[in-house]
């Protein structure tokens, strides 16, 4: 019985694409209609399987030298993990999501971030993802998709944190981006995952993300401004005053966000 991961190349193309496709059809009608399961198919195509590789990672696990699994990683999200229904609850899938992680934090990650479908949910859940809320994508007028959002620190000293921002609201005192300056910040914490949301401006989905690690915040952000989208990354230095109330700074102690009360 052999069994290794190896790194995708173009020559696997139509092999992937043909388990992505027989994996989507056997497993997602359990959850899924027909329609729905047609815009998954039309969303894994060759041309998006050659686009995750050129833009990240891409792994095959093979299985006595049958392809059982794939995953890809492109930044900090992990996207495409299929397994065939044959080859789960064995390992596979496991194997290949701590072999993206590894990927990943050789890549300097701190956190990841991925979609579930619902009967996922547990399998991430034990590989330590937390769900950071329930989407819901409209394919057409009739179908739409449920999935979970999740994400997963990599930073190893999170039960060390001794910052507590869960359902604590700040608000923006000083911003490069002036359209959020007096916005208020909810935060949702999770261990050392940190997610921010902005209660006064849902329509926009916009969003912090990130980690504590030690005294700072590290965050990937999302804004909207008119029709420019604004995306990138900040690190802030967490401080607490003599009544344990927490404020960000920037690297000159300039106050960035304040803390206003707890939700």
């Amino acid at each position: 019985m052999e069994k290794k991961i190896v790194a995708f190349k173009e020559e696997y193309t139509d092999l992937l694409y043909e388990l992505i496709g027989s994996t989507i059809k056997k497993i997602y009608s359990s959850e899924y209609n027909d329609e729905v399961i047609k815009y998954f198919l039309s969303y894994n195509t060759p041309d998006h399987i050659l686009k995750d590789f050129k833009e990240g990672y891409t792994a095959l696990y093979f299985f006595d030298n049958k392809l059982a699994g794939s995953g890809c990683l492109v930044d900090k999200n992990i996207r495409r993990l299929f397994v065939l229904p044959e080859y789960q609850r064995i390992g596979v899938g496991t194997e290949i999501m701590k072999h993206l992680e590894h990927k990943a934090i050789s890549n300097n990650q701190n956190f990841l971030e991925l979609y579930s479908m619902t009967l996922s949910r547990e399998f991430y859940i034990k590989l330590g993802y937390s769900i950071l809320g329930l989407c819901n994508y409209g394919i057409d007028i009739t179908n739409s998709a449920n999935y979970i959002r999740m994400a997963k620190s990599l930073v190893s000293d999170e039960f060390q944190n001794p910052y507590h921002l869960n359902n604590k609201k700040f608000k923006i005192k000083d911003s490069v981006f002036s359209f959020l300056i007096g916005e208020e910040v909810l935060f949702i914490q999770q261990n050392n995952l940190v997610r921010a949301i902005f209660p006064k401006r849902k329509k926009y989905n916009e969003e912090l993300i990130g980690i504590i690690s030690n005294d700072y915040l590290n965050l990937d952000y999302y804004f909207v401004n008119g029709y420019i989208n604004y995306s990138g990354q900040g690190k802030y230095k967490l401080l607490k005053n003599r009544k344990k109330e927490i404020s960000l700074v920037d690297e000159n102690n300039y106050l960035l966000f304040y803390y206003v009360e707890k939700r």
